[in-house]
């Protein structure tokens, strides 16, 4: 839990920075991948978890799950534009969405 609130605040914070220092354009797409991967990451992780017996309600379940892998990856091709520096280590944009992706997973509940 703690993981994940220090990663929100840490995306608020870094996407107000790039958006100082680099523009308007770095800072959204900063928080965008931030969040559509975290919040992808915690969908694959409660479609997975589900175990409908139905067709239908089965169908849905792998619905949830390859729309969110196509979040991921739309996360993915937004953090391009965007760079962290923490404690003088650079982390590509790439990097801090799929830690965003595995937060997301790991603190993410099994069923709805």
């Amino acid at each position: 839990m703690y993981w994940l609130v220090f990663y929100v605040f840490a995306s608020i914070a870094i996407a107000i920075t790039a958006g100082i220092h680099a523009g308007w354009g770095a800072g959204l797409s900063a928080i965008g991948a931030s969040l559509i991967a975290l919040f992808a990451g915690s969908a694959i992780r409660t479609e997975i978890g589900s175990s409908p017996k139905s067709g239908a309600a089965r169908d849905m379940r792998w619905a949830g799950i390859i729309s969110s892998v196509i979040a991921l990856a739309f996360a993915g091709w937004i953090s391009r534009y965007f760079g962290v520096q923490i404690f003088g280590y650079f982390i590509s944009g790439t990097i801090w969405a799929a830690a965003g992706a595995v937060i997301g997973f790991a603190t993410a509940r099994r069923t709805i």
